[in-house]
């Protein structure tokens, strides 16, 4: 059975979520431990996606360089290129990282 609070999806036979929500009263009864370990997860996930966004943009300048021989260090347009086409990760990881961060107070 699916949660109607928070989405997750239950035994049948479950009294209550792990979020809180009893199914039997369909009353929520908020469960601080869950909104931590999901604080916890969130705010790893978003650190590995910071990682993985400045490496693509380290890797991406590289293959720029290698491929065409353009030195991004004498051009600012090939390094906004480059980080523009990270910057996506990036800015999801730090935003889902301060998600985490607000979830564990």
């Amino acid at each position: 059975m699916k949660c109607p609070k928070c989405g997750l999806y239950n035994p049948d036979n479950s009294e209550k979520c792990d979020c809180g929500y009893n199914f039997k009263s369909n009353d929520i009864n908020i469960n601080r431990d869950y909104f931590v370990r999901k604080g916890n997860k969130l705010k790893f996930e978003g650190i590995f996606l910071m990682i993985i966004g400045f490496a693509f943009a380290v890797f991406l300048g590289r293959a720029m360089n290698y491929l065409t021989g353009f030195d991004l260090g004498k051009s600012i347009g090939g390094a906004i290129f480059v980080f523009a086409s990270s910057g996506g990760l990036i800015f999801q990881g730090y935003r889902i990282f301060k998600i985490g961060l607000m979830l564990r107070k």
